[in-house]
């Protein structure tokens, strides 16, 4: 018979977005930390956008000012891209650097079969 019929699902469904592990009780401390770290990764990102932004906009205004361009949208534009990705990638870094301590922490009494 086919699913459509019986109503049987291969996969299971969720309610919303949770996420379907084991109810081992040792991977607690291991998704809270994972949660910290990501809130610490989020937070470190919004952080260092704008000051990364700051900084880029300097630099490209340093680079380009002596020659007194027309249209200056383009270059303010440079900046701004450049400095949101350097935001995300020194965010995330720094994010990441704080709280990876944590992470291990919480890995180190689960026992790891090789």
């Amino acid at each position: 018979m086919s699913d459509e019929i019986t109503g049987a699902q291969s996969e299971p469904a969720l309610a919303g977005r949770e996420i379907a592990v084991s109810s081992d009780d040792r991977l607690a401390g291991v998704l809270a930390a994972e949660a910290s770290l990501w809130k610490a990764v989020w937070k470190w990102i919004a952080i260092l956008t704008p000051v990364c932004i700051v900084i880029w906009l300097i630099i490209v205004a340093l680079a380009v000012g002596p020659n007194s361009p027309g249209d200056w949208l383009p270059w303010i534009l440079i900046g701004i891209i450049v400095g949101i990705l350097a935001g995300g990638f020194f965010g995330g870094w720094a994010g990441f650097t704080v709280k990876a301590h944590d992470l291990d922490r919480a890995d180190l009494p689960i026992p790891h079969h090789h």
